[in-house]
């Protein structure tokens, strides 16, 4: 086992315990062209939420044995070193950080005008580094990705950039691809670069879930990720599949040998989805979806192997030697996470 990047500092990949390797803890999607007056934003959360809000929404997974979040609200939605820093203290959750640029309709003009390599070395410095003046450092390359079914020339260079990242620094690469097969095409330039699937995971699948999509992408060796769990129990949302049918495709998958290779999480970018609002929280993935996986015949050790095992790779790497990495600066025992 190696070791994880915290905004805390490193730990081993051993304490992280039941991980949710996609969320929002910080978001503010006003940078959307629309700005303030898009109707279909005015019901995402921002970086003005409630403070004691979100402790208690966190706390609320913590209590029900979650150990660990990965926040992947990148810099111009939200990204938010410092609150991190004192959600996690305040809370005892793990908080593995998220670097890159979102989708193009976020991208901060000098995407373009950048080459790839100095986008590159953004990502390292920040990685390497710490975000600006804060010290505090990524975790996981991303979301990186695209929002159609193809990437922009600007999108494109930004995956490009986290590719030669990750060659540098061994931080994994998590995608934003959500559109039918967009994820075959962000792990071909990812692969393209050289990054070994097994530190690619392809994200959203849960928006496209056909059997011979996915069984083609495990088949190339990278991490599967429905991280739209949450979705499963709104159905306002639209989900191409609910939480039951969700949970027999996830267990086909296990079935056909595919336990270490799956990742499950909420992606709670809503207001909505907030158990503050009526929503299911951050907590349906343990009392809601897994229940399901159980009814279904998901074994325990199975469980274990998708909740804990594969994030815990995910996230792992080796420390450079001339990095200070910094102390975690409390301790979490790690918890059984069912």
């Amino acid at each position: 086992m190696g070791t994880v990047t915290t905004v805390l500092g490193t730990v081993s990949s051993r304490d992280l315990g039941f991980t949710l390797p996609h969320e929002h803890l910080f978001l503010d999607m006003w940078s959307w062209p629309g700005g303030k007056t898009s109707v279909g934003l005015m019901g995402m959360f921002d970086a003005d939420l409630d403070w004691g809000m979100m402790v208690e929404e966190v706390s609320a997974f913590e209590k029900l044995g979650g150990v660990t979040m990965v926040e992947v609200s990148l810099e111009e939605i939200g990204r938010n070193p410092h609150a991190l820093k004192k959600l996690s203290l305040e809370t005892g959750i793990h908080i593995a950080m998220g670097c890159g640029w979102y989708c193009e309709s976020y991208h901060p003009q000098y995407i373009l005008s950048s080459s790839i390599d100095e986008l590159s070395e953004r990502l390292i410095d920040e990685i390497e580094n710490g975000v600006e003046s804060s010290g505090i450092r990524p975790g996981i390359i991303g979301e990186v990705g695209f929002e159609g079914e193809k990437p922009t020339e600007g999108e494109e260079w930004v995956l490009r950039a986290a590719a030669r990242a990750h060659q540098r620094t061994g931080l994994a690469i998590t995608t934003h691809t959500n559109m039918r097969r967009s994820g075959s095409i962000a792990l071909d330039i990812l692969m393209q670069e050289g990054v070994p699937p097994d530190r690619i995971v392809i994200g959203h699948l849960d928006c496209y879930p056909v059997y011979g999509y996915l069984a083609d992408l495990l088949g190339k060796g990278c991490y599967v990720q429905f991280d739209c769990v949450a979705f499963y129990f709104e159905p306002s949302f639209g989900m191409p599949r609910d939480g039951s049918e969700m949970a027999y495709l996830t267990v086909g998958l296990i079935e056909e040998g595919f336990s270490n290779q799956i990742l499950l999480s909420h992606d709670i970018c809503h207001r909505s989805l907030l158990r503050h609002y009526g929503g299911p929280g951050y907590v349906a993935l343990v009392d809601r979806f897994i229940p399901l996986l159980q009814e279904r015949g998901m074994g325990q050790q199975d469980i274990e192997t998708i909740t804990i095992g594969n994030p815990g790779r995910v996230l792992s790497h080796e420390v450079q030697a001339d990095v200070d990495t910094g102390t975690v600066e409390r301790t979490v025992l790690a918890k059984s996470a069912i």
